[in-house]
């Protein structure tokens, strides 16, 4: 007498089946990590259920997974689920396994299977295990393999967004877990190259690519320049948020934004949502006060913060963070422990080398800011300098937390932008307010801090404004 599961097909049918030995079987989608490997469900995890024998029977446990494993509809959340006879089982309610005791005339030979893709005979199935395709890094070498194409053609921008979409491809199937966020891209580069097998080094190539976009862009830049205002005049705002009238202060507010996300090198949406710039002046609106005491409070500490943060190569109005953090006080403290000017945790102080004993380098005004510069410029390192409102996101809610929303992104790479995460609701609106906020506080500090009157009668909230 043995065990055994079924896998069923959409009809019902038995599709295959695998006999249950003493050894714990793992079921996912990771090749790597699993015993019984499901590649085609993307509801099923990379390290999904496990089942395993206990006594004279059998239990299966989920192991964390996504969507969820099921016993005849039932949960299978904190324990392990007995399993008896005629059991059904349903993996993240896309893949369904029946549960079988063999008894004596129905004991199938050895097998050993990969759900989905059949059976074969156990040494078969080993060999095939060890050389089958694997789609995934073929589909990414196709894409690759677009990039170059578009590379050779002299098209820079399809061919960055065909690498990109390369690199997303692994990054969203868990290929580039054991690689570190600073050379996610080159690795990627890398594995893909030696599943394309053509000799060509696809990260000198997306390096070029990268080189001949920019310098594209520039070029496009000058010849804009050069059938307008001299540079430096075309996009600077004429209007003042101090100044502006409430009916024109929607208008001005815009403007200042978008000059903003241009200082912080970002590209800006063609059209800022209305939604986005009622937000920014309904934050201006409940932290008035704030804002205001905060900006004369910082007039000392601005100057050196601007320097040590452009040191890192980063836009010096991301001192406005601070404001945020802390209204730049040096020894500001959260109720979680977060403490000075950038209000680091004890546990992130650490790992950017401030010594927390003693008189708390966190309150020191010029080693903190250079930690904070330094967060940052790794922060752009994983998610890419094009988008440094990701990295001003994960300050609030933690890089894995800026990493899970991407990952649920059809192509992370290529659609790997905070306007993305926003419109897809895949931030925390706790993060997306974070943004909303340093953006209110920028455009404060450098268009002017409006009236509280102006605010109100801008937005129709009489006396809602605080001082």
């Amino acid at each position: 007498m043995g065990a055994r599961l079924v896998q069923l097909g959409d009809d019902g049918r038995r599709v295959a089946i695998v006999r249950l030995s003493p050894d714990e079987l793992v079921i996912g989608r990771d090749a790597q990590e699993a015993d019984l490997v499901v590649e085609q469900s993307t509801r099923v995890s990379r390290r999904h259920a496990a089942v395993r024998q206990i006594g004279g029977g059998y239990e299966i446990v989920d192991l964390g997974s996504a969507n969820g494993t099921t016993v005849n509809g039932d949960p299978v959340e904190r324990f392990p689920v007995a399993l008896e006879d005629g059991d059904r089982i349903a993996l993240g309610g896309d893949v369904e396994l029946l549960f079988e005791i063999a008894r004596s005339g129905r004991l199938i030979s050895s097998i050993a299977l990969v759900l989905l893709l059949g059976t074969s005979l156990a040494g078969g199935y080993w060999w095939w295990r060890e050389h089958r395709p694997d789609p995934v890094m073929q589909k990414a070498a196709r894409l690759a393999a677009e990039g170059v194409t578009a590379h050779k053609a002299g098209n820079p921008e399809m061919a960055k967004q065909r690498f990109q979409s390369a690199a997303g491809l692994l990054f969203r199937e868990g290929r580039l877990d054991d690689v570190q966020r600073d050379v996610l891209m080159r690795t990627a580069m890398e594995r893909v190259g030696t599943e394309l097998k053509t000799g060509v080094d696809l990260w000198v190539v997306f390096q070029q690519t990268t080189l001949e976009l920019a310098k594209q862009r520039q070029i496009e830049q000058q010849q804009r320049e050069s059938l307008g205002a001299p540079t430096g005049t075309a996009t600077k705002p004429q209007c003042h948020l101090d100044a502006v009238g409430p009916a024109a202060y929607d208008s001005c507010l815009r403007q200042w934004v978008r000059q903003v996300l241009q200082d912080l090198r970002q590209e800006p949406k063609q059209d800022l949502p209305d939604n986005f710039i009622a937000a920014i002046a309904r934050m201006q609106c409940e932290i008035h006060g704030f804002i205001g005491r905060s900006i004369e409070r910082g007039r000392d500490l601005v100057p050196m913060m601007k320097v040590e943060l452009e040191k890192k190569y980063l836009p010096g109005k991301i001192h406005y963070l601070s404001l945020i953090e802390s209204g730049y006080k040096l020894r500001a403290t959260s109720r979680v422990g977060a403490y000075g000017p950038w209000q680091f945790m004890p546990g992130t102080a650490k790992d950017y080398n401030l010594d927390i004993s003693g008189s708390d380098e966190r309150t020191d005004p010029v080693k903190s800011t250079r930690a904070a510069a330094e967060y940052l410029r790794q922060r752009l390192l994983e998610f890419g300098s094009d988008d440094l409102l990701l990295a001003l996101a994960s300050f609030n809610t933690g890089r894995w937390n800026v990493f899970k929303a991407l990952r649920k992104l059809e192509d992370p790479f290529s659609e790997r932008t905070y306007w993305t995460l926003v419109e897809r609701k895949f931030l925390l609106p706790e993060t997306q307010g974070y943004v909303v906020k340093f953006l209110a506080a920028a455009a404060a500090g450098e268009g002017g801090l409006p009236s509280i009157a102006t605010l109100e009668a801008a937005l129709n909230r009489q006396g809602k404004c605080k001082d």
